[in-house]
This record gives C-alpha cells, sequence and structure tokens, in this order.
C-alpha cells in the first residue's frame, strides 16, 4: 500500500482549490487529504508574519493520517496555485 499523501494547499489557497489533485491521488490508490484550510487562514500570515497558525494545521493533519493508518511516515505535497484574475 503506499504512503498516505497529504496535500499542503499554496499560499492563500484554500483546500477546496485542491480538490481535483485530492481526487486524482485517490482514484490511483493513493490515500490522501488536503489540510483543510480556507483563504481566510492565510490573512494572520501576511506582510511577513508567522507562518504557525498553518503549520500547526498541517501538524495535526498529518498526525491524523499517521494514526488513521498506522504508518511512521507521509508523503507530503506542497500544492503552489498561482491564478491571478483581474
Amino acid at each position: 500500500m503506499p504512503l498516505p499523501t497529504v496535500i499542503l494547499p499554496g499560499y492563500f489557497a484554500a483546500a477546496s482549490d485542491c480538490r481535483e489533485l485530492e481526487k486524482s491521488l485517490v482514484d490511483r490508490g493513493f490515500p490522501t487529504v488536503t489540510v483543510p484550510l480556507v483563504k481566510g487562514d492565510w490573512l494572520p500570515t501576511f506582510g511577513g508574519r508567522s507562518m504557525v497558525p498553518i503549520l500547526r494545521q498541517l501538524d495535526r493533519t498529518v498526525k491524523q493520517m499517521l494514526q488513521q493508518y498506522g504508518v511512521p511516515q507521509i508523503d507530503l505535497v506542497g500544492q503552489s496555485i498561482l491564478d491571478f484574475r483581474f
């Protein structure tokens, strides 16, 4: 069985932005979950402020996957979304 995968949405992205990637991995047999972020979760990090709130959510998600699948490690995908619409 492949290692479980955790997707971390890119800066100012939400988990919903990563659903296609998550579904694609699950369809290929990789147990996958996206860190449950919404765009507003990123607001406290603007201007070079601490990323700790995001890292806490990442930590919780990783620990849940480790426990759920009884594995010592996971694969982590850092997703970056650049979508500029004017």
